[in-house]
């Protein structure tokens, strides 16, 4: 009996161990359980600033992220006194040249004498990412995909995977800011 007892203690630690550490971390034991949690408690979409760009112009898209109730996501500068993984942004824009991204003033959430002030976000982060369309860019439809990447955290600490926001712009001889 004691042997099953110690055994489910070690099955639930583990359990507990893989959903906070980083994806790859238990080899194949994690399983993308980063990417189910995380899902659960973050959220993006974005819009584009323009619906048609020329070649040869910067346009800007916004993303915005959701963040559950109880949940910090970790701006790019987390300060502090134990390492998290910092908040960041990938971008997938095909031939469009990625700007410097644009973070808004992360909140300072004081973690105590051991972790210390962490730079985050609560509630909601709207972030602008530039992008520049080539000189020589050939006309038709361009998806940007931005994917943001960091950990966001309660309790336990999740690696972000599987979220992600798509805009959609037309590259054309004329442009057309976005109504929306």
């Amino acid at each position: 009996m004691r042997i099953a007892h110690v055994s489910l203690l070690v099955t639930v630690l583990t359990a507990v161990c893989v959903y906070a550490q980083p994806d790859g971390f238990f080899g194949d034991l994690a399983g993308g359980a980063g990417s189910i949690l995380a899902t659960k408690h973050l959220s993006a979409s974005a819009i584009s600033s323009h619906v048609r760009v020329k070649p040869g112009e910067t346009f800007h898209v916004a993303i915005q992220l959701s963040i559950a109730e109880h949940w910090v996501y970790y701006s790019p500068d987390p300060q502090g006194k134990i390492p998290v993984m910092p908040g960041w942004l990938g971008v997938e824009a095909g031939p469009l040249t990625v700007g410097e991204t644009l973070w808004p003033k992360p909140y300072a959430k004081d973690g105590g004498e051991i972790i210390g002030v962490q730079m985050v976000y609560q509630n909601q982060a709207i972030i602008y990412v530039p992008l520049t369309v080539p000189t020589d860019a050939s006309p038709g439809p361009q998806d940007i995909v931005i994917k943001p990447l960091g950990q966001i955290c309660a309790d336990v600490c999740i690696p972000i995977e599987g979220v992600e926001a798509v805009a959609r712009v037309q590259i054309a001889s004329s442009s057309e800011p976005n109504p929306s």
